[in-house]
């Protein structure tokens, strides 16, 4: 139960990165709206290069988010990334995790009962992305590609468990520069389809951070 907590928000957060706000509603069900892009056609390759480029090109973040979960509730804190192989997720009061990549290990931090966790951080989801050179490879699956009213829909999966939850990445054109893209929303549905969506806020990018951010220390 605590491996499936940590591998979801920890992957969850991960690609909301350079985030507007964006009310997402109904209409995501109906696919009479959905334009679905067909698998190996050249703009259906076209999409995942830009994604990849997208990726690659983040180096570091801070920011605000809030993450509202399928059962209604809400939890808000502020993120740091810094590419390849770093992350903190710290969660504001009262909600007592920490989430942490240092580069080797996954850690989840449970301040309330004085107990962590720690994963190696290429067996874990976080790898994928955190890792120096992104690339949709054989390790993830894109289950299908879509537009709809404007905005550009990926939605993926482990490709070793296709029991796992999907994850779905929502983006928009640049309107500074159309050839690009901007991560909107991030959208992750667990085996039972219900959805726990994240925004950022706020977010710096290509800021120096301290690199004492990303190490764990065991004083509780």
């Amino acid at each position: 139960m605590l491996r499936k907590f940590c591998y979801s928000h920890f992957f969850f957060i991960l690609l909301c990165v350079l985030c507007f706000q964006y009310a997402y509603g109904q209409q995501h069900d109906d696919n009479s709206h959905k334009k679905f892009i067909l698998p190996n056609s050249e703009e259906y390759q076209k999409i995942l290069d830009n994604v990849t480029d997208y990726i690659n090109n983040i180096t570091t973040i801070k920011a605000r988010f809030t993450q509202i979960n399928h059962d209604g509730t809400s939890d808000e804190g502020t993120l740091y990334i810094s590419r390849p192989g770093k992350m903190r997720v710290e969660y504001d009061k009262p909600n007592p995790y920490l989430l942490l990549a240092n580069g080797y290990y996954f850690i989840f931090v449970d301040y309330k009962l004085e107990q962590f966790k720690h994963f190696d951080l290429d067996e874990t989801p976080a790898y994928l992305l955190l890792q120096e050179n992104f690339a949709f490879d054989n390790k993830i699956k894109v289950s299908a590609i879509w537009q709809e009213f404007g905005l550009l829909h990926i939605e993926m999966q482990d490709a070793n468990n296709s029991n796992k939850e999907t994850i779905e990445l929502i983006f928009q054109n640049d309107s500074y520069n159309e050839s690009s893209i901007i991560l909107k929303q991030w959208i992750i549905r667990d085996n039972l389809g219900k959805p726990t969506v994240l925004t950022i806020n706020n977010a710096r990018y290509a800021i120096t951070l301290d690199d004492n951010l990303f190490k764990f220390d065991r004083k509780f």
